[in-house]
């Protein structure tokens, strides 16, 4: 028709499909919801798909993936020069806290894997582990001083070596 539909309920208003509910399927409406509370419960999938999305709450939040084997995707896909951010504004020793709570974390950079912290890098701080690199070439530069500790120390080199100090 050329008018609107209007539906007031003074109690609930129930929509029931055999097959199914449809809403603007002939042409890309608009669909405008406003609620105090919006629960949408599926017993298959559920799929939101658009141009651009946008999720923003003002009160503690989650996106929760339970079941054993069951994976969560976050991703930036089509190449180019995409980028994914992680920003938080707490001021927090955790402000960003990752935690494998019962395996490892993989970390794989195509380039450059840069780590910094505006008041240092602690690795295995919390307790003695071992710490394991290997690399074509380590360079350690510092603008203070260099401390190794350790109970025993082994430098092996399978060329000409130096070790070089100047000053007092």
């Amino acid at each position: 028709t050329a008018g609107g539909i209007n539906i007031d309920a003074n109690g609930v208003l129930a929509l029931d499909g055999a097959s199914g509910i449809d809403i603007g399927k002939t042409t890309d409406v608009a669909l405008d919801i406003n609620a105090s509370t919006l629960d949408i419960d599926t017993s298959a999938g559920f799929t939101l798909d658009a141009t651009t999305v946008s999720i923003d709450g003002t009160d503690d939040s989650n996106v929760t993936v339970t079941g054993s084997g069951k994976n969560l995707t976050l991703a930036v896909a089509g190449g180019s020069t995409q980028v994914l951010t992680v920003n938080s504004a707490g001021t927090g020793a955790n402000a960003i806290d990752i935690n494998a709570t019962a395996g490892g974390i993989n970390i794989d950079a195509n380039g450059v894997l840069a780590l910094d912290g505006a008041s240092g890098i602690d690795i295995g701080k919390t307790s003695d582990v071992a710490i394991d690199i290997d690399a074509s070439t380590l360079d350690i530069d510092t603008s203070a001083g260099f401390t190794l500790d350790a109970t025993t120390v082994s430098i092996d080199s399978t060329d000409n070596s130096n070790v070089t100090v100047t000053g007092e």
